[in-house]
Protein backbone atom coordinates (compact mmCIF):
# COMPACT_ATOMS: atom_id res chain seq x y z
CA UNK A 1 0.00 0.00 0.00
CA UNK A 2 2.57 2.47 0.97
CA UNK A 3 4.68 1.62 -2.53
CA UNK A 4 1.47 2.48 -4.25
CA UNK A 5 1.33 5.80 -2.38
CA UNK A 6 4.95 6.77 -3.07
CA UNK A 7 4.29 6.29 -6.63
CA UNK A 8 0.84 8.18 -6.83
CA UNK A 9 2.45 11.31 -5.27
CA UNK A 10 5.89 10.84 -7.27
CA UNK A 11 3.50 11.26 -10.37
CA UNK A 12 1.53 13.88 -8.99
CA UNK A 13 4.77 16.23 -7.97
CA UNK A 14 5.81 15.16 -11.91
CA UNK A 15 2.59 16.50 -13.01
CA UNK A 16 2.29 19.94 -11.22
CA UNK A 17 6.04 20.57 -12.06
CA UNK A 18 4.99 20.21 -15.56
CA UNK A 19 1.93 22.22 -15.45
CA UNK A 20 3.65 25.38 -13.42
CA UNK A 21 6.49 25.48 -15.61
CA UNK A 22 6.55 28.90 -17.48
CA UNK A 23 5.53 28.89 -21.12
CA UNK A 24 8.18 30.63 -22.83
CA UNK A 25 8.06 32.03 -26.48
CA UNK A 26 10.02 32.60 -29.68
CA UNK A 27 10.51 36.18 -31.26
CA UNK A 28 11.15 35.98 -34.64
CA UNK A 29 11.86 38.39 -37.41
CA UNK A 30 13.52 39.92 -40.83
CA UNK A 31 15.94 43.30 -40.11
CA UNK A 32 15.14 45.11 -43.87
CA UNK A 33 16.04 48.84 -44.72
CA UNK A 34 13.03 50.98 -44.84
CA UNK A 35 13.82 52.81 -48.51
CA UNK A 36 15.11 49.68 -50.39
CA UNK A 37 14.21 46.76 -49.05
CA UNK A 38 17.51 44.95 -48.29
CA UNK A 39 17.84 42.70 -45.28
CA UNK A 40 20.21 44.98 -42.63
CA UNK A 41 22.84 42.27 -41.86
CA UNK A 42 24.22 41.93 -38.49
CA UNK A 43 21.86 44.29 -37.03
CA UNK A 44 21.63 43.59 -32.88
CA UNK A 45 17.54 43.01 -32.20
CA UNK A 46 17.44 43.57 -28.52
CA UNK A 47 14.20 43.68 -26.20
CA UNK A 48 14.34 46.86 -24.48
CA UNK A 49 15.37 46.28 -20.60
CA UNK A 50 16.23 42.89 -20.17
CA UNK A 51 18.98 40.68 -21.59
CA UNK A 52 17.06 38.73 -24.58
CA UNK A 53 18.57 39.88 -28.00
CA UNK A 54 20.23 38.38 -31.20
CA UNK A 55 22.04 39.57 -34.08
CA UNK A 56 20.36 39.13 -38.09
CA UNK A 57 22.17 37.09 -40.17
CA UNK A 58 22.61 36.94 -43.78
CA UNK A 59 19.23 37.59 -45.14
CA UNK A 60 18.19 39.75 -42.19
CA UNK A 61 16.42 36.90 -40.23
CA UNK A 62 16.48 36.36 -36.02
CA UNK A 63 15.81 34.50 -33.82
CA UNK A 64 15.28 34.95 -29.85
CA UNK A 65 14.34 31.80 -27.95
CA UNK A 66 12.86 31.41 -24.45
CA UNK A 67 11.34 34.50 -24.30
CA UNK A 68 9.17 34.57 -20.94
CA UNK A 69 5.52 36.14 -21.94
CA UNK A 70 5.02 39.45 -21.96
CA UNK A 71 5.29 43.51 -23.87
CA UNK A 72 8.17 44.52 -25.04
CA UNK A 73 9.64 47.12 -26.87
CA UNK A 74 12.16 45.70 -29.86
CA UNK A 75 15.66 47.80 -30.12
CA UNK A 76 17.75 47.65 -33.33
CA UNK A 77 21.06 48.96 -33.47
CA UNK A 78 23.18 49.09 -36.63
CA UNK A 79 26.33 50.47 -37.19
CA UNK A 80 27.22 51.28 -41.16
CA UNK A 81 30.63 52.68 -42.23
CA UNK A 82 27.97 54.09 -45.64
CA UNK A 83 28.20 57.69 -46.11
Amino acid sequence: MNRFLLIGLLMLKGICTTVAAPLLSVVTGTVQDASTGEAVIGAAVILQNTTYGAVADADGRFVINNVKPGTYTICLLYTSDAA
